[in-house]
């Protein structure tokens, strides 16, 4: 009873939505799939062949699996089993296994390998972007089991104006430790600054380049006094960060039942809830396909850092035209997913007036 699995999957590495279905043939009456994890059964099936089997809707199932743990890339294995030996040990010709890896990307976006792709790219598909000076940037990349322990070199080249009005440039390079597999890594924008100062006193920062060997990303830094920083997980499950020099509205809505009871009113199941109405300013159009993953994201995060809270994305407007001088913009609503928390921490200063009214009212 020969038994083949056609689709060449050992020792390969395939994007999650483009490994959507296994092709068995077998002269078995019967074969049993199994998928496994690490030695543990992840699925198990048995399937009536005609010759044929074809385990299809996979892609959705390998993406769920890797949801639920929070991984970007798994190594799977899959064995078919003939009928006549799925209760015994199965000798060769009743028996196939193969292995290969599945990097998590939920939409058909990628045109490079997936092998290539995680060997010289960041696992983001917005490698040029604009970011604030309040923003951490938050990326990741892939380092293979021979990288073991060796420490990540960051290099950054940023671009500086100065008082003259000259455009300089100044390097600067520093370490992260970091395990193998699908690390993180985390550049703060004012650590950046700090270093642009140091070199040059009164300088202002234009942009700046990160390289991780291969890897680049450019992000030109938009001068604003202040931004919204979030959190998300992108297409490839990694977390990435966003920063909107917008304007802010928080809106309180109240949400109530009444009854009436010898003539008086009462109100009951009364329910407030703070949304908070954000919309950015003109995107150019790469960046506006790369807010697409944020606004779909599973996963969204107020904040940077260890103040950074969930959130839902409650309601967005996302429209986006190839139209020649088309305006881009995104408009979306948001609530902390606890709904105790407001965006505001409340104080007990006393001081209620600022600059030029303190002394006048002191």
């Amino acid at each position: 009873m020969a038994i083949r699995i056609d689709t060449q999957l050992s020792g390969k590495t395939f994007y999650s939505n483009a490994l959507n279905e296994i092709r068995i043939s077998t002269t078995a009456s019967s074969v049993q799939v199994q998928l496994k994890v690490n030695e543990e059964t992840v699925f198990s099936s048995m399937y009536y062949a005609d010759g044929v089997v074809q385990v299809r809707n996979l892609s959705s199932f390998f993406e769920s699996l890797m949801e639920e743990r929070e991984v970007s890339l798994l190594g799977f294995t899959v064995k078919a089993i003939a009928a006549a030996e799925a209760a015994a040990a199965a000798a060769d010709e009743t028996a196939v296994s193969s292995a290969f890896f599945v990097l998590y990307c939920r939409d058909a976006i990628i045109d490079i390998p997936a092998e290539t792709f995680l060997q010289d790219y960041f696992l983001t598909t917005h490698v040029s972007r604009f970011t604030t000076a309040q923003s951490c940037e938050h990326l990741s990349l892939y380092r293979p089991d021979s990288a073991g322990s060796a420490p990540i070199t960051l290099r950054v080249k940023m671009w500086l104006s100065l008082p003259d009005n000259r455009v300089v440039s100044h390097t600067y390079q520093t370490q992260l430790s970091a395990g193998v597999g699908v690390v993180g890594i985390s550049l703060p924008v004012p650590d950046v600054l700090l270093h642009a100062r140091a070199a040059y006193a009164d300088c202002r920062l234009l942009s700046f380049e990160l390289t991780v060997d291969k890897r680049r990303c450019m992000f030109y830094v938009q001068p604003c006094p202040s931004a919204e920083l979030f959190m998300f997980r992108n297409n490839f499950g990694c977390w990435e960060s966003v920063s909107f020099p917008a304007e802010s509205r928080c809106v309180l809505e109240t949400s109530y039942s009444e009854s009436q009871v010898d003539g008086l009113l009462s109100a009951y199941d009364v329910r407030h809830t703070r949304r908070y109405e954000l919309e950015s300013c003109s995107l150019v159009p790469n960046a506006m396909r790369w807010l697409e993953q944020f606004v779909r994201s599973s996963q969204v995060l107020h904040g940077q850092g260890d103040a950074a809270q969930r959130v839902l994305i409650k309601e967005y407007r996302y429209e986006r035209s190839n139209a020649a001088g088309a305006p881009h913009q995104l408009s979306f609503s948001w609530q902390y997913a606890d709904g105790r928390r407001a965006h505001d921490v409340l104080t007990l200063d006393s001081s209620i007036f600022t600059e030029p009214f303190n002394e006048t009212y002191a």
